[in-house]
């Protein structure tokens, strides 16, 4: 079994500073998020995909994040993790309060405070399992044996050790599924944000991989938010956000 241990990180950027709301260890993992609206350019009006979205998570949580596709939840997790920006609103993710970020400071938010799990992958076809995995430690200067064996701890943690040296045109999406959810949890977030995560595996390793993002949680305190459709999933979460059109309601699992 894979021991966690705390990480404490100071992310920096080429433009100084992500700025911080409060400390960094106070608000670790929490998610605040006020009056998020977001709308994608179109012919006539555009379309709103987030609409007045209010909510809040504490460090620890492990949240299902439910809807009909089209209804908001992958927009939601992109711009939780910094990928995308927002029309109006306050988004605060473990302390930083991502409306006053730079492209550049969101870029070094995602690298020391997000884990993605992507719903196709996103693996670098050039590089193998391990080193896919390792390379998302290389921004906290870790020397690059104990990156090595981190990485080789997590692929064994997920069932997939002896494909470390496969690159992932070799591997099955499964398989890749299982890379892509070692590389999120190597570096021992505060958050993790992921989508879909178990659509490409079988009932044994979804529960394995699942039983490993909840020692995460348990053990560290890893904020988790998960969109999906899969009852397993859902089963594991202490909390649901039901989307629907945009809007979202909060409630106990």
């Amino acid at each position: 079994m894979v021991q966690f241990y705390t990480i404490i990180f100071e992310p920096r950027s080429m433009e100084g500073n992500i700025p911080m709301t409060t400390s960094v260890e106070t608000d670790r993992g929490t998610i605040r998020v006020s009056s998020l609206t977001k709308t994608y350019p179109g012919p006539t009006h555009g379309l709103k995909v987030l609409d007045d979205v209010s909510l809040a998570a504490e460090r620890g949580s492990y949240i299902a994040l439910r809807g009909v596709s089209g209804s908001g939840k992958s927009t939601l997790l992109n711009i939780l993790g910094g990928i995308e920006v927002f029309d109006s609103g306050k988004v605060e993710v473990s302390g930083a309060d991502l409306g006053t970020l730079s492209r550049g400071q969101r870029t070094a938010f995602r690298a020391s405070t997000i884990g993605f799990i992507f719903q196709f992958f996103n693996l670098l076809p050039t590089l193998t399992a391990l080193e896919n995995v390792s390379a998302a430690l290389e921004p906290l200067n870790k020397a690059a044996v104990e990156r090595r064996e981190q990485a080789m701890d997590m692929l064994d943690a997920v069932g997939i050790a002896h494909l470390a040296g496969n690159f992932p045109a070799q591997m099955s999406g499964g398989e890749q599924q299982r890379v892509s959810i070692a590389r999120a949890m190597v570096k021992q977030p505060p958050v993790i944000l992921a989508d879909e995560p178990t659509g490409a595996l079988d009932h044994k390793n979804a529960t394995q991989v699942l039983d490993c993002l909840t020692r995460l949680q348990q053990q560290i305190g890893t904020t988790i938010v998960v969109a999906t459709h899969d009852p397993i999933v859902i089963s594991y979460a202490t909390e649901t956000w039901e989307m629907c059109d945009g809007a979202i309601e909060v409630g106990c699992s």
